[in-house]
């Protein structure tokens, strides 16, 4: 049965890598399409006016495809679907609803690539009332810090404190700008990867941040990029804001090196994995994960059900005595989640604590007949790659149903 179980996985890992690597394989010769979700706010419409046609110039010049809108409905998970990367320029948090939240939360947590411009910045809750729930989740993301304040209008020097990135080579060592320099409550050092910084003794700060950075990535993130300055509609004419727009798109829509090889094994060799549908759950159908640890889990060991969102405890419960199981891995142990009495729908991921640590599933939805809504664009998506898998030779693919391999199917 162990041998079989294997065979099984085998031939399931390989199906995935056979569509993977045709899906990309065809993707590299495609133009790829990127998103701009700019803010309605008329502070910063000057600048996002005339950002349009430099954008789908860039865009034009550099073998992509452009979308703009100031419509933050479009963000949604069908929708994005269609793109590479997602530009947030001037839209802050709080022009979005809790379900665009949600979607292009799901956009940058499966890899894809997202370009925080300038009023992106705008974490707080001082930007919404109490009963509003707050998006921790884009705080985080961010880099965990929140928007303080700015000073005037004035010019001041970006120093590029990374050279190497993909993002800053192209950029002299330092340069100046006409910006508002946003400050922040502390400086976002410790979360993230500064690539340039303010040079505070280059203008007049209204509250000394001493370590100012200005643009940074989170590695936490994949492909996620935050540029600080562009308030101003100088940006649009200023060369070196091009070419930081520019290389920030080319390389958020690149593919991160060996990430589902480096997930895999992440996911194997944790001391504990929370194995909950990545699909979804439906609301009113049974709802349970598996725990694989390598350690017998205390008794009493909780599990708590996490708004993906908010990061707040919605529900918790005890998990199943672990147990092993001889046809899987007979050194590992297994303990169920079950969480059928909760119904709210929602955006959520499983935590439990062991040791001092926390460890997370990947985040998921539950919603009426939700496992339907994303099945069914996934069937769709498969016989999509299939049609990709017979233009570069491949006959037939292993068709996998529970770990089990059912049928071949001849395309």
């Amino acid at each position: 049965m162990k041998y079989k179980l294997m065979a099984a996985l085998k031939l399931l890992m390989l199906q995935i890598l056979l569509l993977t690597f045709s899906t990309r394989a065809e993707a590299q010769n495609q133009p790829f399409k990127v998103l701009v979700v700019a803010s309605t706010d008329p502070d910063h419409g000057a600048m996002i006016i005339p950002s349009q046609a430099l954008l789908e110039k860039i865009g034009s010049e550099n073998g992509f495809a452009v979308d703009f809108t100031r419509d933050a409905s479009l963000i949604t998970d069908e929708n994005l679907l269609n793109y590479k990367v997602v530009v947030q320029l001037h839209l802050a948090y709080f022009e979005m609803t809790q379900k665009e939240q949600s979607a292009l939360q799901h956009f940058i947590s499966r890899g894809k690539g997202w370009i925080g411009i300038h009023a992106a910045g705008l974490t707080g809750k001082q930007f919404i009332n109490k009963e509003t729930p707050y998006w921790d989740w884009y705080q985080k993301m961010i880099g965990g810090v929140t928007y303080s304040d700015h000073p005037a209008l004035q010019t001041g020097t970006i120093k590029v404190e990374d050279r190497e990135h993909t993002v800053m080579k192209n950029l002299p060592a330092s340069f100046t700008f006409y910006d508002e320099w946003y400050e922040f409550d502390k400086s976002p050092r410790s979360n993230v990867h500064v690539l340039a910084t303010a040079d505070e003794t280059s203008y007049k700060p209204k509250k000394p941040m001493g370590d100012h950075p200005m643009i940074w990535t989170n590695p936490s993130y994949d492909r996620v990029i935050y540029i600080g300055i562009g308030h101003d509609s100088n940006a649009i004419s200023d060369p070196n804001f091009t070419i930081l727009i520019r290389d920030a798109i080319l390389w958020t829509a690149s593919s991160v090196t060996n990430k589902e090889q480096t997930d895999l094994d992440n996911s194997l060799g944790s001391e504990l994995t929370i194995l909950a549908s990545q699909v979804a759950y439906n609301m009113n159908d049974p709802k349970s994960a598996m725990v694989r640890s390598k350690e017998l889990l205390p008794a009493d060991t909780q599990f708590e059900l996490v708004d993906a969102l908010t990061f707040k405890k919605v529900f918790s419960g005890t998990l199943t005595k672990g147990i092993k199981v001889q046809e899987w891995s007979p050194e590992l142990y297994y303990s169920k989640a079950e969480f059928t009495s909760f119904h709210d729908p929602g955006y959520y991921k499983l935590v439990v604590r062991k040791g001092g640590k926390e460890y997370s599933s990947y985040d998921f939805t539950i919603d009426n007949q939700a496992i339907g809504k994303v099945a069914i664009p996934a069937k769709s998506l498969f016989f999509q790659l299939a049609f990709l898998l017979h233009k570069h030779g491949v006959q037939e693919i292993v068709c996998s149903s529970q770990i089990t391999p059912t049928k071949f199917l001849k395309i």
